[in-house]
């Protein structure tokens, strides 16, 4: 990869937040499988994707069977550049802000999908309140967010000043049974497992494509015991916007789950900021003694020592090899 790629991948992921084709890493093919695992779902279908970054997702849709798409993201930089990037009869790129989506009638949709993007918007309830409407009363909404599991990956995750909302898969699925009747979760792994992701890779580094992942229909308390990449949920059965209505306030937290404290989600309720502020200290507190920590092991003789065998097990035992064969049967 040239230098102005390296660039343009740089200003288009904004430093890593998006994932984009101009970079195609592990990262890239992991986000992409997302896409390719809804493929079944949009045959022949009015798509919209909320929230569709640099746009390689909306345009794979596109090309592999939906009907239509629409696609929007609040960049109005992310969607020039999917203007100039894509042009196809059947996609079509707009700025919204999809916790306030405008211009788009009820039922104009058979799918909405949304990948790896709620966890930055504020208004959450809102953008299912508009996406429930906007269905068809058939359609489905597809949703992939990160799996917040426990502790130690909030503390990973909270570094990330671009994350808004901390919600654990149980959240989600609470949340969305407030606006859908059928809520199904799945795992997304990926299928070999002679392959280690690693999503700082470079292009050249990676050994994957979109074809490489599989995604298994799961209850949504084995998030916490399965691996996953991401937690990845499809809401059916829409519920009657007149029979089930919405307001803000309803959203309620049923376990850790938290939004991160700002003036335009805390509204006027006091009480609610201040706990949430509250919660977001001690994260804050918790998270600086784990680098503490962190820091002292790196630093200690034990690790460097711990490093100097891991560098000559690569260069001495390379992975698959027949030496790495052999040193995994007498490990076991």
């Amino acid at each position: 990869m040239n230098n102005k790629s390296v660039d343009e991948a740089k200003e288009i992921t904004e430093g890593g937040e998006r994932a984009s084709q101009v970079y195609p890493n592990d990262c890239y093919f992991a986000h992409l499988s997302i896409y390719r695992f809804a493929l079944p779902f949009v045959q022949n279908k009015k798509v919209l994707d909320a929230g569709c970054g640099s746009g390689y997702g909306a345009n794979y849709l596109a090309m592999n069977g939906a009907e239509s798409v629409r696609a929007i993201d609040i960049s109005p930089h992310a969607i020039e550049f999917c203007k100039n990037k894509y042009k196809s009869s059947n996609l079509e790129f707009d700025v919204s802000d999809l916790g306030d989506i405008k211009g788009f009638d009820n039922e104009a949709f058979d799918v909405i999908f949304t990948s790896n993007t709620l966890e930055h918007v504020v208004k959450v309830g809102s953008f299912f309140d508009k996406a429930r409407r906007m269905l068809k009363e058939d359609g489905l909404l597809l949703l992939a967010i990160p799996p917040i599991i426990n502790e130690a990956v909030v503390l990973e995750d909270i570094n990330n000043p671009y994350h808004i909302n901390f919600w654990s898969p149980k959240q989600w699925d609470h949340v969305l049974h407030q606006f859908f009747d059928e809520v199904q979760g799945y795992q997304h792994i990926c299928n070999n497992p002679e392959i280690t992701l690693d999503f700082m890779n470079t292009p050249a580094e990676t050994k994957v494509d979109e074809t490489m992942f599989e995604f298994n229909p799961i209850a949504v308390d084995e998030f916490y015991s399965k691996s996953s990449l991401t937690a990845v949920f499809i809401a059916r059965c829409p519920k009657k916007a007149l029979e089930f209505p919405f307001l803000e306030e309803s959203i309620s937290f049923i376990d850790d789950s938290f939004t991160r404290p700002m003036l335009e989600s805390c509204g006027s309720n006091s009480e609610d900021r201040e706990t949430t502020e509250e919660r977001f200290r001690e994260l804050e507190s918790i998270l600086i003694n784990k680098q503490n920590e962190l820091d002292e092991i790196y630093k200690s003789k034990s690790w460097r020592l711990a490093m100097c065998l891991r560098s000559f097990r690569v260069k001495c035992f390379p992975k698959g090899s027949f030496r790495y064969k052999v040193l995994k049967i007498f490990w076991k």
